[in-house]
């Protein structure tokens, strides 16, 4: 029984380890967003760009001098009010060249953040799945090793002369015990990134969604000034969703009712 224990352990310790991955996926596209952008803010096309924008609002109010279109002459020429007007009109054209770069690499790291950010939650998603799926896998291995080492010791009792098969008692996973025993840790704070839509999941192919509940509250739902959580948060709905995905055996997509 030691062995099967065992089995049962790891699989409380994986499944809180997918609660926890579970938790961090729901604040992980909000965090890379704020990184990107903090680092996009702060960098050298913010400064390129300002000082691009500076240069283009400054060309126009300076003023237009010979000896800056004609490095030749000697003393001031006034130049009429066209020529003046397309020679300021030419300056803001070339400042404009490096202000209008600025701005479309800009746009397009801005715009990168999405796609960046997605990718990111998405890969990041596929990491939780594996964990959920590694955890469903260990609680069946756990269950699966107690039956066969129920089943090896009954063909051991019938071998053997002594009372009846029938008389005699096999061990069974007591799943309520277990329950008890996984909200006390997790009231211990030993299960992180855990909460009730996970119990009722991870206990769903074994007990009922009333059987969860009820010693839900007598453990871990007792009023916070006694040392428990409360009521659940999670609506009626998303309880139900998650007992049926933890009934069938799935960590996301339809479930059937």
């Amino acid at each position: 029984m030691a062995h099967v224990g065992g089995l049962f352990e790891k699989a409380r310790g994986l499944e809180g380890q997918a609660a926890k991955l579970s938790t961090r996926s729901t604040t992980l596209p909000d965090i890379i967003k704020a990184a990107l952008t903090k680092k996009l803010t702060s960098g050298p096309l913010i400064k390129q760009r300002e000082t691009a924008l500076q240069n283009f609002l400054d060309v126009g109010t300076q003023p237009v001098r010979a000896q800056q279109v004609l490095p030749d002459a000697t003393k001031d020429i006034f130049f009429d009010p066209n020529t003046v007007t397309r020679l300021r009109q030419q300056r803001r054209n070339a400042a404009f060249v490096p202000l209008s770069s600025a701005n479309l690499q800009l746009g397009a790291s801005f715009g990168g953040i999405a796609t960046a950010t997605d990718a990111a939650t998405r890969a990041f998603q596929a990491q939780v799945e594996a964990a959920q799926n590694q955890a469903i896998l260990a609680r069946q291995s756990a269950v699966d090793a107690q039956t066969l080492e129920s089943a090896e010791l009954a063909r051991q009792v019938a071998n053997k002369p002594g009372p009846s098969p029938s008389t005699v008692t096999t061990p069974q996973v007591d799943f309520k015990q277990d329950l008890r025993e996984g909200l006390q840790a997790w009231l211990k704070g030993e299960l992180q990134g855990v909460n009730f839509l996970t119990i009722v999941s991870t206990y769903a192919p074994n007990l009922s969604l009333a059987t969860i509940t009820s010693i839900y509250n007598q453990t871990a739902g007792r009023p916070i000034s006694q040392g428990g959580f409360g009521p659940p948060k999670e609506s009626a709905s998303q309880i139900q969703q998650a007992f049926l995905r933890g009934k069938q055996g799935v960590s996301s997509g339809p479930v059937r009712r």
